[in-house]
């Protein structure tokens, strides 16, 4: 499941349209203020503009680390220490002692299907999961092509689609890390 990943921050890959627009955009104004951020994302002075390629040494590096050592690399090696001392410099507030103290909690994901794939995600207590498969479930009622890609009609429909799945974010999604939580039905 990692090596997609390692290849491709070793390798690296052509920054696209959606990217060079999101490091333009927002990458201006946080990216100067963090050096380790920088030094990825910009290329001479400037965000890295389409065409350009992107590598990530280090995250190759990390995850390389991790298969090689296991979780215990992330949680309490030399990773953890990296991500302490970085969250200390930065006014961060997660601490080597708190990543050490982590446990992990596996839970049954979330499945849905959309346009004939089966789409999995996280479930609650986070939200996101839940709430991905019942935007999708609304999109599937619509041509969403006959509408093109980014068009008002389009953002129209996504907009009311996550008005709907979000509205149940206060009702039920959070409260399945502490008490049993109403989510079936929600992903249908």
């Amino acid at each position: 499941m990692v090596q997609p990943a390692f290849k491709l921050a070793r390798d690296g890959f052509i920054v696209n349209d959606a990217l060079a627009d999101d490091l333009k955009t927002y990458g201006s104004e946080v990216l100067p203020n963090h050096e380790n951020s920088k030094a990825i994302f910009w290329k001479e002075g400037a965000p890295l503009k389409k065409g350009d390629k992107l590598v990530q040494a280090n995250l190759a590096k990390s995850l390389e680390m991790i298969a090689e050592n296991g979780p215990d690399e992330f949680y309490k090696g030399t990773i953890a220490e990296q991500i302490a001392q970085e969250m200390q410099k930065n006014g961060g507030l997660i601490t080597k002692e708190d990543l050490a103290a982590y446990k992990a909690v596996e839970r049954t994901p979330i499945s849905g299907e959309y346009r004939g794939y089966q789409v999995y995600s996280m479930p609650p207590p986070s939200s996101g999961g839940i709430h991905i498969v019942q935007i999708l479930n609304i999109l599937e009622n619509f041509d969403m092509q006959k509408y093109g890609f980014g068009s008002a009609d389009a953002m129209q429909i996504m907009a009311e689609a996550e008005k709907y799945a979000y509205a149940d974010r206060s009702g039920i999604s959070w409260r399945s890390g502490f008490c049993e939580s109403p989510v079936a039905g929600a992903d249908q």
